[in-house]
């Protein structure tokens, strides 16, 4: 089961966050593709594992150490995926600036 990530706040230095990005933080609800998930992931700078015999995409990052995300192939997909994946996104951002920061 995907993990809320500890510290989902926004890029302290107003980072353009990607488009798609904003839609998914402003509408989870949408109707999301993976495709879609999966260009957000590789353009924010996540670690991207596709499925290999199962039915998940795995995302991870280097900056938040507290886990990873989880986002289902099959669509429709639910908004709960896509909130925790948009807010897994800026907390990597988050973290990302604090550790190029130092």
């Amino acid at each position: 089961m995907a993990r809320r990530p500890v510290a989902a706040k926004m890029p302290k230095s107003g980072a353009k966050l990607p488009k798609t990005l904003q839609k998914m933080l402003a509408n989870p609800k949408d109707d999301w593709r993976i495709e879609q998930v999966v260009s957000v992931a590789e353009k924010v700078g996540l670690r991207v594992q596709s499925p290999n015999g199962g039915s998940h995409y795995v995302f991870s990052s280097v900056h938040v150490t507290q886990g990873h995300v989880t986002v289902p192939y099959k669509r429709p997909i639910k908004p709960l995926y896509i909130r925790l994946f948009a807010e897994f996104c800026c907390a990597h951002l988050h973290m990302q600036e604090d550790d190029n920061g130092k």
